[in-house]
């Protein structure tokens, strides 16, 4: 069974990023990383393939040249082949789609693996949308999986809790957090990872129409919430609302 997984790069969540509003495209600028939902992709295609369920792991990333980054850390966390489709910044999410479709039509991959969302713009459709062109069953938001043959059990968070599916492969899974944690790259892992070839193809070369489907209208700092503070005793309270005039 050969599973193909889509590894996105991100600002790193843990640092403040810094947006740029420009023409109705918002770019992000800060250190980047792989988005913590595809890691966890990842992790769940490594781990079926340590069970022998299987035989292979096809890491895919579409943007820039940086993008190289994340799929040499996919090289080294364990797939076995890596594909960049190159294309400029400022890509929207359908000709991404378009893109990942392109590639999964040529691996004929049985399972597709998705972070749930992206972080830092959480649109969490690029899983559904790449299973609705090609025409194969999609759950989302999984947070376990068992596999037997052609048949996979899936847990999903719902609204009211959890809901219990079946689908028949091949099929495409976006995943949460909590489905699998994700390993670390040792040094060993990192250096035989630069041998490994990463499969480049130009997005400008393929029959994807581009250009901009959406336009971004505006980007607004979230509401600042009051700030909270752990009193350990009433002394300590007491003395706070000296020094701060009663105001929290």
């Amino acid at each position: 069974m050969k599973v193909m997984v889509a590894v996105k790069r991100v600002v790193d969540p843990d640092v403040v990023p810094d947006p740029v509003l420009k023409d109705g495209r918002l770019t992000v600028s800060g250190p980047a990383t792989v988005n913590p939902f595809c890691e966890t992709a990842l992790e769940a295609a490594i781990q079926l393939k340590e069970k022998g369920a299987a035989t292979e792991v096809v890491a895919v990333s579409v943007g820039e040249a940086e993008c190289q980054e994340q799929l040499r850390t996919a090289l080294a966390l364990g797939a076995d082949r890596a594909v960049h489709l190159a294309a400029g910044g400022g890509l929207s999410p359908l000709i991404v789609v378009k893109a990942l479709v392109h590639i999964y039509n040529r691996e004929t991959p049985d399972l597709l693996l998705f972070g749930r969302l992206g972080v830092g713009e959480d649109f969490g459709q690029t899983g559904p949308m790449v299973a609705a062109l090609a025409g194969i069953p999609v759950a989302t938001a999984v947070t376990s999986l068992d596999l037997e043959g052609t048949a996979m059990t899936v847990t999903r968070d719902v609204g009211a809790g959890s809901q219990t599916l079946g689908l028949e492969l091949p099929a495409a899974l976006t995943v949460d957090l909590r489905l699998a944690e994700p390993r670390y790259a040792t040094m060993p892992m990192i250096m035989r990872a630069r041998t490994k070839p990463i499969e480049t193809v130009d997005l400008a070369g393929l029959d994807i129409k581009s250009g901009q489907t959406q336009r971004v209208l505006a980007v607004n700092e979230p509401v600042q919430q009051r700030k909270q503070h752990l009193f350990q005793d009433l002394d300590e309270l007491v003395d706070f609302l000296t020094e701060t005039g009663g105001a929290a």
